[in-house]
């Protein structure tokens, strides 16, 4: 079976999954359709043997937050430098917001990137690579050389790192 009839295979799981995905501002049907965008663009890329599903998964999640975050208007700032990178978020909502709620919120930026920086080095750099370089899962995976169940399981315990750190800071 090639890569492309697999794809074809897997469009009732995507479809699904991007029904998971789906808030109130991007609607389930773009994403799936990116998600298949992207990964026809990739299929080259895609060796065989490799498992579609996995694959999809992380093409799926890096399209969900990419359209959520693009509808938020996110735009992410990275200083090579520095890994707690700073996000600014520029919506409707905070253009308005007064000089003291912009305080509060540079204020839990900075909490941000202290708890970020006090990750461990591998759960900070996978992060890093997702969040500000824009890799998705299986390109994390190729360029850190680890299995792309390792960089979920990274992304998932920063997270619960990163609970942790602001339950204690709270």
């Amino acid at each position: 079976m090639t890569p492309r009839e697999e794809l074809v295979q897997q469009i009732p799981y995507v479809n699904n999954l991007a029904r998971r995905w789906q808030n109130s501002r991007v609607p389930a049907e773009d994403i799936a359709q990116a998600v298949f965008v992207k990964a026809l663009a990739s299929l080259e890329r895609f060796e065989p043997g490799t498992n579609m599903k996995s694959w999809l998964t992380c093409i799926t999640h890096t399209v969900a937050m990419d359209l959520t975050q693009a509808e938020q208007r996110t735009v992410a700032r990275f200083d090579g430098h520095r890994p707690e990178a700073e996000a600014l978020t520029v919506s409707a909502a905070t253009r308005n917001v007064a000089l003291e709620d912009q305080a509060a919120q540079n204020e839990r930026s900075a909490w941000l990137r202290k708890a970020i920086a006090a990750l461990p080095d591998h759960f900070r750099e996978t992060l890093r690579l997702h969040i500000y370089e824009g890799l998705t899962c299986y390109e994390v995976a190729e360029r850190l050389r680890v299995s792309v169940n390792t960089v979920l399981t990274r992304w998932r315990r920063a997270r619960g790192h990163l609970t942790t750190y602001f339950k204690e800071a709270a």
